[in-house]
């Protein structure tokens, strides 16, 4: 399936994912491993695969019920307002990524692409909608991962990630606002339309019923998040088809997702190589250095010890090494008899990390994207658009771990 997948890649992706691929397979036959047990690995990251193939299924309902161009109106009367525009694009975001993950930045920005918006408030809206998302949401790999290695039921996690994602929302919406840029406040503004209002609350009630699903699901079946949220994403889509008798609709939609599908090559073979060489590094005397110093760290301080996951993720996602290589590494070692921490500490500093990482390094998807929708390069729209943001989040992290480290 792997090489399948290979030959549909890009030249950049071939280089990447051939290089995962064949060190770990150079690591796996170094350390005496032969025949198919050179391949250990490749399946571990299939379930967080599942996700990010499955998710775009769950907005069919949302497209077909005309849930999602409730807002296009709304931002053509505000875009010569940059602080109504930062609002009104970072809410719209916000509501739909919980569940269609960098999917929605996809979905806004198709919208707002011809409005011609400012770059940089585009940009800080993204940021502030998305990256609370990938604190959070089960329908992230940031969180979906660490709760697969940590196995944590999300029920344990939910509310540390909502209420860091909260504060980090909070001071976004104070940090990254732009001044007023003096729009006739005067202006009359138009009301928002009963219709419009009606679509609005149904598409708020869908992703609060589906999160609400899902923690009703993992509490009565006793089955992991990761397993829950890919069923939900296929069963969703055949219930809505099954109740509003949309078969047509829904076998169109389908094959457009075919269509798409074929084009995730990218992301499919970068994440089966990126579970092959995970699995090999973890058994390298590379891993006995990062232990080393991770319980050294552990055993001073756990600010200490956040502050090198975060450096070594940071450095590793600059490096092009995806935060699912790295993490499992980490997991690792955090979750040894040497390490005395909870797991509601362990799983927020990588959860966090993660999502920094993520935000910052321009080899990563969420920069990539965010960079190609405001047209700018990744070191511009991260750190110098927004470096203030994401500087203050992390100064609130520390001070939410220390927090933690008491309560848990």
């Amino acid at each position: 399936m792997f090489l399948a997948f290979y030959t549909d890649l890009k030249k950049r992706g071939k280089i990447v994912t051939g290089l995962l691929f064949s060190t770990g397979l150079l690591l796996h036959f170094y350390q005496g491993d032969r025949g198919v047990e050179l391949l250990a690995g490749i399946n571990q990251n299939m379930a967080i695969l599942s996700i990010i193939i499955l998710a775009p299924l769950i907005s069919i309902p949302l497209k077909q019920e005309g849930l999602l161009g409730v807002v296009t109106d709304r931002l053509k009367e505000q875009k010569n307002n940059a602080r109504s525009t930062f609002y009104s694009v970072g809410t719209f975001t916000m509501i739909l990524a919980p569940i269609l993950n960098m999917g929605a930045l996809r979905i806004v920005d198709g919208i707002v692409s011809k409005l011609r918006l400012p770059p940089k408030v585009l940009s800080s809206s993204y940021y502030n909608a998305v990256a609370p998302a990938f604190i959070w949401s089960p329908f992230y790999a940031s969180v979906g991962t660490v709760l697969f290695m940590t196995d944590m039921p999300y029920t344990s996690f939910m509310l540390i990630g909502i209420g860091f994602a909260a504060v980090q929302i909070l001071a976004g919406s104070i940090i990254l606002r732009p001044k007023k840029n003096g729009q006739a406040e005067n202006e009359e503004e138009k009301q928002v339309s009963d219709e419009d209002r009606k679509k609005l609350i149904k598409l708020i009630s869908f992703i609060i019923l589906l999160l609400i699903a899902l923690i009703l699901e993992e509490a009565f079946t006793d089955q992991r998040m990761l397993f829950l949220v890919s069923v939900n994403c296929i069963a969703v889509p055949l219930l809505w088809a099954l109740l509003r008798n949309k078969w047509k609709e829904l076998k169109k939609e389908l094959i457009h997702f075919k269509e798409r599908s074929t084009k995730s090559s990218t992301e499919i073979g970068l994440f089966l190589s990126a579970g092959l060489f995970g699995n090999a590094l973890v058994q390298t005397p590379f891993t006995e250095v990062v232990e080393n110093v991770i319980i050294w760290s552990s055993r001073s301080s756990i600010l200490l010890l956040f502050i090198i996951l975060i450096m070594f993720m940071l450095l590793m996602a600059m490096m092009g090494i995806h935060q699912i290589v790295v993490v499992p590494v980490i997991i690792t070692i955090l979750l040894s008899p040497n390490v005395d921490l909870s797991l509601s500490v362990i799983a927020f500093m990588c959860v966090f990390a993660w999502t920094l990482s993520a935000s910052i390094s321009p080899m990563n998807p969420l920069n990539v994207i965010i960079s190609q929708c405001v047209g700018k390069d990744g070191f511009t729209v991260a750190l110098k658009w927004n470096g203030k943001y994401f500087l203050s989040i992390t100064g609130i992290a520390f001070v939410y771990v220390y927090l933690l480290s008491f309560i848990a």
